[in-house]
């Protein structure tokens, strides 16, 4: 097993994803002794605690079931197709703070 399998397992596990939602809302609690100059594998590994937290929200959405995280290989799967997918819901539903420039045009007068 590599580094990253790892990683992975651990970023996966409910406990650690309970972790880090807690740290997310609770700035005093770390998941790392370091807060500043994190290394490489720090650093993948919250990647991949992001990567998992978004699996799980979809799940708990109910826009995906949990055969996703069968294998490795439906996950990234997944999370390419959201990707992809994301752009092009955006395209599609109008945005809401957009501006309307709406010109009034002054009435001509009648000549009587």
């Amino acid at each position: 097993m590599n580094e990253l399998t790892i990683l992975r397992n651990l970023a996966k596990s409910v406990r650690n994803q309970n972790i880090f939602s807690t740290a997310k809302e609770i700035s005093s609690i770390r998941l790392f002794h370091n807060v500043v100059d994190l290394s490489l594998l720090q650093q993948i590994y919250l990647s991949y605690l992001y990567f998992y937290h978004n699996i799980y929200t979809d799940i708990h959405l109910n826009k995906i079931k949990e055969n996703v995280l069968k294998d490795e290989i439906y996950e990234d799967s997944y999370m390419e197709f959201k990707k992809r997918n994301e752009g092009n819901e955006d395209k599609d539903t109008p945005k809401k703070n957009k501006s309307l420039h709406i010109v009034f045009r002054k009435r001509k007068k009648k000549n009587e």
